[in-house]
């Protein structure tokens, strides 16, 4: 999905911007020709060995100015001179390849200093609001592995967009009403409830009503009687008629929302600035479609339906023939209550499923020949699966679903287990890193794969604290962290002028002086493109990069000024980790 309004912004501060300005200005120079600057690509070589950057614009160029393209090459190098660049050197047929000199890294060393978790931010946004929907869980229904991925690429994904500057309105529009509510309460009040049910946690009480959903569920697809029952419940929800329908479901919705809100996203670090329910869109559906009828809507067998096939997407029924609105009318006015509650908002975004992409393109496209105005302002996003070791899928009608609270709890158990096998902590001390580091693996489990793919739950390589996951990350955080508290960094006065010196860094160090440098470029990239694993990779080679650096060199030398140069690059990996990592939504430890 490619964002209009994302795709618009302009990196106008990193050195990515800066090569593109000056390549255009050399090749007006030198060949007297204007090209156009959105087509200068510059990218991080795939080796270190190639330079710092690489540019394939000679090759773009050579048959318009009639040479070949290392003839070409070299006739442009005299042009390219730029303070932050060392050397330009030709590479295979005309590659680019340029390699920045110490003092570009060491001024970004000294920004990150500065800047501190500020750095890597932009101001691109200007403020202007965007809506983000996510969450989107079903009351009286267990919270599926699904709605974990939902809240966890939802929570980063408006992270980076606020990182770009822009002010985030995070949106819950929960499903409160529906045939799953019936059967739940179906089933509640004819089972004889435990004697022990009210002192139970919400969870506990929430899996008694999963339990209900499931059975009731049975009973529905194969007894005509009990399918009746519960069809007449429905109604009675809607019409309040029956007091004690109307009790049971105020009951049970409550647990239902306290287990969303308290055991589940409050738990994952998610807060939701507006919350909608799909019972206060219902009657606003109905007018709504009884307004597009001949506008947008058509009436096929006495239902209202959008027809689809006339403008390449599928057909979709808004209004039932019963008068009942579908998802599609309720989904359409909650697009207008959105609007009508934020009216300037800059752009939209509803995060689900990759299943509901058909869906959601029928359902914008209706809404765009509804009122134009909501053309290139309403976006879907839809991300894959998260499948068991099985290769299969969960199904809560099937009764096999594993709550998203279960996954949770699961993550931190293993986390524990593996902590005490190290070190000795205090029972609370446990609990509280158990509990980070167990998240912290999901949260890199998702966020680390492209949106659109389906992904392997494997609690075995994600908590690994050794390999490509959220805990490796969050140790080496540690270590830095350990570093400094050792040289009371409280106490540390060190003046990033005095940097460019003719200090002679290793290997190692330079190497980490130059991912430092990428963070800002790195959170433009995720940001405008909505890929958090663009930035799940790059806090993997920092960590990378950091312990081999700490396994190399001792920090905490005599020689003043190598102690203070060491220590200023294991504090600039901190802050950088740190700020990745909120970007990730994952909550950093200073002991592990």
């Amino acid at each position: 999905m490619t964002i209009k309004q994302l795709q618009e912004l302009s990196d106008t501060k990193t050195i990515f911007y800066h090569l593109k300005i000056l390549l255009y200005d050399a090749i007006k120079k030198c060949f007297g020709i204007e090209v156009d600057i959105n087509n200068i690509e510059v990218d991080y070589p795939k080796s270190r060995i190639f330079g710092h950057l690489t540019s394939n614009i000679i090759l773009q160029i050579a048959k318009l100015v009639g040479k070949a393209p290392r003839e070409a090459a070299q006739q442009i190098l005299p042009y390219i001179r730029h303070e932050d660049i060392e050397r330009v050197e030709i590479a295979g047929p005309g590659f680019l390849n340029f390699y920045l000199n110490k003092k570009f890294f060491l001024k970004h060393l000294g920004r990150i200093l500065e800047e501190k978790d500020g750095y890597g931010s932009w101001n691109l946004g200007q403020n202007r609001v965007v809506l983000m929907e996510f969450g989107s869980p079903n009351a009286f229904k267990s919270l599926s592995v699904g709605h974990l991925r939902n809240a966890i690429t939802g929570l980063s994904l408006s992270r980076l967009l606020t990182f770009l500057g822009y002010r985030v309105v995070n949106l819950n529009y929960y499903s409160d009403i529906g045939l799953h509510v019936a059967k739940s309460i179906y089933m509640f009040l004819r089972r004889p409830l435990p004697n022990d049910f009210e002192a139970r946690t919400t969870h506990e009480k929430m899996n008694y009503i999963v339990d209900c959903y499931v059975e009731a569920n049975q009973l529905f697809e194969t007894n005509p009687d009990v399918k009746s029952e519960i069809q007449e419940i429905n109604l009675k929800i809607f019409s309040g008629e029956d007091s004690i329908i109307n009790e049971t479901y105020k009951k049970l919705l409550q647990w239902s929302l306290d287990h969303q809100h308290y055991d589940f996203f409050e738990r994952i670090g998610v807060k939701f600035d507006r919350e909608y329910s799909e019972s206060q869109m219902s009657d606003a559906a109905v007018r709504l479609s009884t307004e597009l009828e001949g506008k947008v809507l058509i009436r096929d067998d006495n239902a209202l339906v959008f027809p689809g096939e006339q403008y390449n997407v599928n057909r979709y029924v808004f209004l039932s023939k019963y008068g009942t609105p579908t998802y599609s009318a309720k989904d359409m006015a909650l697009a207008l209550k959105k609007r009508e509650d934020y009216p300037n908002y800059h752009f939209s975004i509803v995060l689900t499923s990759v299943e509901q992409n058909d869906y959601f393109k029928s359902l914008i496209t209706a809404l765009c020949v509804f009122d134009n105005s909501f053309k290139d302002k309403y976006y879907h996003l839809g991300y894959g699966w998260l499948l068991g070791m099985d290769g299969k899928k969960a199904s809560t009608r099937k009764g096999n679903i594993v709550d998203a609270v279960d996954y949770l709890n699961e993550a931190k158990e293993i986390a524990k287990e593996r902590i005490k096998e190290d070190k000795n902590y205090l029972p609370q001390d446990i609990d509280n890193i158990a509990e980070k580091i167990g998240i912290s693996g999901l949260k890199f489990l998702f966020l680390s794969h492209e949106l659109h793919k389906d992904i392997v739950y494997n609690p075995t390589v994600f908590l690994d604290p050794q390999g490509y996951s959220g805990p490796y990350i969050l140790y080496a955080y540690v270590r830095a962290k350990s570093i400094l508290r050792e040289a009371n960094i409280d106490k540390f006065d060190f003046d990033s002028s005095g940097l460019n010196t003719d200090y002679s860094v290793s290997d190692c160090e330079e190497e980490l002086l130059e991912i430092l440098s990428k963070f800002e470029n790195i959170t433009f990239m995720a940001g405008t493109q909505l890929a958090p694993h663009i930035i799940a990779n790059y806090l993997f080679d920092l960590a990378q990069s950091f312990n081999k650096f700490y396994k190399e060199h001792k920090v905490l030398v005599d020689n003043e000024f190598v102690r203070n140069f060491r220590l200023s690059l294991t504090l600039a990996t901190a802050t950088v980790l740190a700020n990745g990592l909120y970007l990730l939504g994952i909550e950093t430890i200073d002991h592990m």
